[in-house]
């Protein structure tokens, strides 16, 4: 079952070309992971499919509503059921971590503030930070932060999570952490996730399928092992 779709989905910002006529899917429990160089329009899809951009031609379709045209009003319970963990965790470094993860329902949910409370302390037991619940961001390593932002994509239980780069700057330890988050994440809540990375290493630990971009357009598509197994030249250099 698709719950992502791109369909001839092209972007320009500018003169610039991002996208070309881009294919592209992603099925229900599935991780798949956008590959490319920087400048290659890998964060750009994760934008579309947020409809945070419209595309300059293409469909969209994000858990069957196309989101192509839709208002931004229109497009808010969609998003809702989405997740997004940005690439420096975009923490607000005034608020508790508690009050970071829990921003979904506090903003968005009539919950009370026991259930916000219950809620954010199980999704912090996920990401194993249960003891930072009344820290500030200040007093996370880097490593923690992106834990925190995981817990917090997740609170409302979405459907989708997108990562936009989610090991940068991070050191090994904590991201195999971070990789085996991304993996439960599908393995024990059944959540489809887009990965956006340029490390082969946790495409690798990670993808059930990987898409790798080259100038806008996808010049490979499929597994971990077909990929490993191209000829391509610049898959070749990529790889190796």
């Amino acid at each position: 079952m698709k719950i992502i779709e791109l369909e001839n989905v092209s972007y320009s910002y500018k003169e610039n070309v991002v996208l070309r006529n881009l294919n592209l899917a992603v099925n229900k429990r599935e991780n798949l992971v956008i590959l490319g160089g920087s400048g290659a329009g890998k964060s750009t899809i994760l934008k579309l499919i947020l409809g945070l951009l419209t595309p300059d031609t293409g469909c969209i379709k994000v858990l069957d509503h196309d989101i192509t045209n839709l208002k931004e009003k229109q497009i808010q319970p969609i998003r809702h059921r989405m997740g997004m963990v940005f690439q420096g965790g975009a923490l607000f470094d005034s608020m508790h971590v508690w009050e970071n993860v829990g921003y979904c329902m506090l903003e968005n949910h009539d919950a009370p503030m026991e259930k916000v409370h219950e809620n954010v302390r199980e999704k912090l037991a996920f990401v194993d930070l249960e003891h930072a619940f009344d820290y500030l961001p200040a007093e996370l390593s880097g490593g923690m932060r992106k834990r925190v932002a995981i817990a917090r994509a997740i609170v409302c239980d979405p459907e989708i999570v997108l990562f936009d780069e989610p090991t940068s700057g991070l050191d090994p330890i904590a991201t195999k952490s971070i990789n085996q988050l991304i993996t439960r994440l599908r393995d024990e809540k059944w959540v489809s996730s887009v990965v956006v990375t340029h490390i082969l290493k946790d495409a690798f630990a990670v993808a059930n399928r990987v898409a790798m971009l080259k100038n806008g357009e996808i010049v490979f598509e499929g597994g971990v092992e077909d990929l490993q197994r191209s000829k391509d030249p610049y898959i070749r250099e990529f790889v190796q």
